[in-house]
């Protein structure tokens, strides 16, 4: 038994929540994602309403880590994911980030969690570089180009391994038929119950798995180089020249850099 649930069987799934399973009043797609069909557009709207809730009450199930190499300084946070339509060539699908949950500069074989700044605090500008960052975030779900047989998506998938969760799986496509169902003014109570106990259920659970931090005192701060760097973080930066653009910063310590 698989726990994944596809982008046919999502909107089947629907479906069903709406009593439509002859697609009598709300268009389904049938292959390719296609935004232009009421479910899928649902869809795509009800996976980003999904995660952000999750993530601002701190759930991290969702979270992505990856090292970033900077280019004067800074990088784009961004996830490419390769798509394959039916209908040929492959795609490339750029996710961009909906909360960075923590950045460390990676040094040799250690790593030294930073804060970060405001930009309008920022002090020095110079660019910093010779170092790489390893961000954990969560991108903001995309299903453009999914085919009707690919797992439904709502974080960056993984080659060797799926990261399906039923509870979310079923939130999603709850809250998809919630959108279409005031088609004529009717309300469906059960629905709107069922989307409050998903939703409690996966906001309220705990660290994936939990567990304590390895070093749980503010000394994990108190080291030379956490000390002295600092991110910051802007959605477009125009001197960088680059979108969801991270910036790493030298803080000035008693007036010296």
């Amino acid at each position: 038994m698989t726990l994944a649930i596809t982008l046919e069987q999502a909107r089947i799934r629907v479906q069903q929540l709406l009593d439509d399973e002859d697609g009598a009043r709300w268009s389904v797609g049938t292959g390719d994602y296609d935004a232009s069909e009421e479910i899928d557009g649902a869809l795509q709207m009800a996976t980003s309403e999904a995660v952000t809730p999750y993530v601002s009450m701190g759930g991290d199930r969702l979270d992505h880590m990856a090292d970033y190499s900077l280019t004067d300084g800074t990088v784009s946070v961004t996830q490419d994911v390769t798509r394959t339509p039916t209908t040929p060539p492959p795609t490339i699908v750029t996710l961009t980030p909906l909360v960075l949950t923590s950045v460390s500069l990676v040094e040799g074989e250690r790593n030294y969690p930073i804060v970060s700044v405001r930009n309008k605090d920022v002090e020095d500008t110079r660019a910093v570089t010779g170092f790489t960052l390893r961000v954990k975030a969560v991108f903001s779900p995309d299903l453009t180009d999914l085919r009707a047989t690919d797992e439904l998506d709502y974080s960056p998938p993984n080659t060797s391994f799926s990261t399906a969760w039923p509870a979310m799986n079923e939130y999603i496509c709850s809250l998809a038929a919630a959108q279409l169902y005031p088609k004529e003014g009717e309300s469906n109570q059960p629905l709107l119950q069922r989307i409050s106990m998903l939703q409690d259920a996966i906001v309220r659970r705990p660290d994936s798995p939990m567990s304590a931090a390895f070093n749980s005192n503010s000394s994990r701060y108190d080291n030379y180089r956490s000390k002295i760097y600092r991110y910051s973080y802007i959605t477009f930066d125009a001197n960088a020249d680059k979108a969801f653009c991270l910036r790493l910063h030298k803080v000035m310590i008693g007036g010296i850099i």
